[in-house]
């Protein structure tokens, strides 16, 4: 939404995520890793690090970010909701680049047709930049 060129695949990518070009990555995901497997020792290390590299308030921010995909993930995946059909499209390249089909709750939403996929495909670019002005607007 920058306009800056991101490796999105690298959050699932210890070692490459600093490569990125997304700040604090590696600190970052170590601290989700850590949140979502629920080991404390490990999960003490990685808070530590983010404080230690993003401060107090990014501490704070990545850790109500961390809880708030936690909360929407179970209720999404306990009650069976599917994608919309329109974001499902549109996403299909990056729920490929990061093997999101790999997760069981990826059974709740089907493949789109190739029709779909290719108006998905083609629809993105104009979405991230109505999704960027919606967002502009709201801030003023």
């Amino acid at each position: 939404m920058k306009g800056e060129d991101l490796d999105v695949s690298t959050v699932r990518d210890d070692e490459g995520a600093d490569a990125s070009g997304i700040p604090n990555a590696a600190a970052l995901l170590a601290f989700t890793t850590a949140a979502v497997r629920g080991d404390e020792q490990t999960l003490a290390a990685a808070r530590e690090r983010v404080l230690a590299e993003l401060g107090p308030a990014g501490l704070v921010d990545t850790s109500a970010i961390i809880g708030n995909f936690q909360r929407m993930t179970r209720i999404a995946d306990s009650t069976g909701i599917p994608l919309d059909a329109e974001i499902n499209a549109m996403s299909v390249g990056i729920q490929d680049q990061l093997r999101l089909t790999e997760f069981g709750s990826a059974a709740n939403t089907s493949r789109p047709g190739l029709l779909a996929s290719t108006i998905g495909r083609a629809v993105r670019p104009f979405a991230f930049r109505l999704f960027s002005f919606a967002a502009a607007r709201g801030r003023k």
